[in-house]
């Protein structure tokens, strides 16, 4: 029994500590055989390394291919709220167009002035000549965001409002 004990010990955990002990009374004998578990094999700590080492990477891949069109998706609605509120707030209505006349204080012109001027004008209107010796300031006709629309140009010379133009959208 002891030696088949020590076999299996052997080839099941190599390397292991076994243990016999022996205890005899009158009537019987008992033999007990215990082994500690078998040392770990050199490349089995490395493999589990490496498996675990895998796993954060894949982690990692994995966060950033869900963040990557996460914050784009972010971005882009952040800039196109920032766009349509650029584009909204500059926008002249045509009713208070109508109400300028040229000769009119800058004071009073201002009064009907949508809060910001128009800034992304196209390379088409820039071109345009404006009367000598102005100022001019530009503003959207209205707040429609996909279409082209006209632009309301508006010149001053000194603190006197001397042209209004619409310019084709």
């Amino acid at each position: 029994m002891v030696q088949e004990s020590l076999t299996n010990a052997i080839k099941h955990a190599p390397g292991s500590t076994v243990r016999v002990s022996i205890a005899r009374q009158a009537d019987r004998t008992e033999v007990r055989v215990t082994n500690s578990a078998a040392p770990a094999a050199p490349a089995a700590p490395e493999s589990a390394l490496r498996l675990a080492a895998a796993r954060r990477s894949t982690r990692r891949r994995f966060a950033a291919a869900f963040a990557a069109p996460v914050g784009l998706a972010l971005l882009t609605l952040v800039s196109g709220a920032y766009l349509a509120q650029q584009l909204t707030t500059c926008v002249l209505r045509p009713v208070d167009l109508a109400a300028l006349r040229p000769g009119q204080d800058r004071v009073e012109v201002d009064r009907l002035l949508p809060e910001r001027q128009f800034r992304y004008l196209p390379d088409a209107v820039r071109a345009l000549p404006v009367p000598p010796g102005t100022d001019c300031a530009y503003y959207r006709s209205n707040g429609n965001l996909l279409d082209q629309v006209d632009l309301y140009r508006l010149c001053y010379e000194g603190s006197r409002l001397v042209a209004k133009d619409v310019l084709p959208g």
